[in-house]
């Protein structure tokens, strides 16, 4: 009877005992960390662009063309981003900004029925915020 009393006691300020020191949790990292978080932190504020997945309707050297297809998309899509860009000799016009080509493949099939040699690119000009 004494040994169970002693082995019921000893079990409840074991469990009592590790039961508080859950609360406590320190880390110990190594001296170089905290400066490469740092540098993380401060390249990440500095980003102004992410790759994202668009689909690009057309690329052709006409503006004219582009600016004209552009109205046309916002006429016919007014919820979807588009935007056209230069990129010489090209004039491109990409509509959407999806973070998984999966996305990006809704909205292409969505619109393949008004421009049918639409196709998938992938961009690294798009704004975190244009993202869908």
């Amino acid at each position: 009877m004494m040994k169970r009393l002693f082995l019921v006691i000893g079990l409840v300020y074991f469990i009592a005992g590790s039961t508080f020191a859950q609360g406590r949790i320190s880390i110990v990292a190594e001296s170089g960390i905290d400066n490469l978080v740092q540098i993380d932190k401060d390249i990440n504020k500095n980003t102004t662009f992410v790759k994202a997945w668009c689909v690009q309707l057309v690329a052709t050297d006409n503006r004219t063309k582009v600016q004209n297809m552009k109205s046309n998309f916002i006429n016919s899509y007014p919820g979807i981003r588009v935007d056209w860009d230069f990129e010489p000799p090209y004039y491109k016009l990409r509509a959407g900004a999806f973070e998984s080509k999966l996305e990006a493949n809704r909205l292409l099939y969505i619109i393949r029925q008004r421009y049918p040699d639409a196709y998938l690119v992938q961009s690294s000009k798009i704004s975190p915020r244009d993202l869908l």
